[in-house]
């Protein structure tokens, strides 16, 4: 995939590409969209950089109808892209300059890479290389937390959509075909995406990181996560809706 994408860069080098639409057709996930991207390059010189802004799960949905608007610093439908972009930003992988998380009322990731020229190698082909490094760890670190879950002893064996689960509590209408759950297995899934979130965060983040500032927001974040005292799905949102 990094040959693919230096052939991307080289030809936004050269005007040819649309960079934001190229990278979206690379790395666009169930979890995420790349809203925009720029690249900084200059012919002779050993550096290249490339900025990129991607929408979480929160900003894919926020054309979609709600019946709650959740407070906080996060929403419960990031988490499976959250956990791991967090880790990968505390542990600023080679060629990542700079990572931030922007919440508002949606969580978007605003990421700039940096690439520096070698004999052996050019700028481009260094940060083609970082950008795709840094784009599989966080699609492998995703399903690795959503298999910590299928494999749950307490809530695996329910075979629940967590997507549309977490959806439900950030506010989100539930689609019909998602069953009601009630406020108790609610509360159980919530513990065990905590659970397993903390286990990643753990089993990949060094001594020296946990205390990282972004890291201690998501983890403060997480512990104190509850469930909604209801959730609608469509057919019910409808409803009190004609009313």
């Amino acid at each position: 995939m990094s040959s693919r994408l230096l052939e991307v860069l080289e030809e936004t080098v050269s005007r040819k590409t649309n960079l934001g639409l190229s990278l979206q057709v690379l790395y666009n996930r169930k979890d995420w969209s790349i809203e925009n991207a720029a690249l900084a390059y200059s012919d002779g010189t050993s550096e290249a950089s490339l900025t990129m802004t991607v929408g979480l799960r929160s900003r894919i949905m926020s054309s979609f109808p709600r019946f709650a608007t959740e407070s906080g610093s996060f929403r419960p439908c990031d988490i499976p892209a959250l956990v791991p972009v967090v880790v990968l930003i505390a542990n600023r992988p080679h060629g990542l300059f700079e990572g931030r998380l922007v919440c508002m009322d949606s969580t978007s990731v605003e990421l700039e890479f940096v690439g520096t020229g070698t004999e052996k190698s050019s700028s481009l082909k260094i940060l083609a290389i970082a950008v795709n490094h840094f784009m599989t760890c966080w699609e492998q670190w995703v399903q690795i937390l959503l298999g910590t879950l299928a494999r749950d002893p307490q809530v695996g064996s329910w075979k629940i959509d967590w997507y549309e689960l977490l959806a439900g509590e950030s506010g989100f209408v539930t689609m019909p075909w998602f069953p009601e759950v009630p406020l108790t297995d609610r509360a159980l899934a919530l513990d065990r995406i905590v659970t397993a979130s903390r286990a990643l965060l753990n089993s990949v983040l060094k001594k020296r990181f946990e205390r990282h500032e972004l890291v201690e927001e998501l983890v403060n974040w997480l512990e104190s996560l509850k469930p909604l005292p209801q959730v609608l799905r469509a057919e019910v949102f409808a409803e009190q809706e004609e009313v």
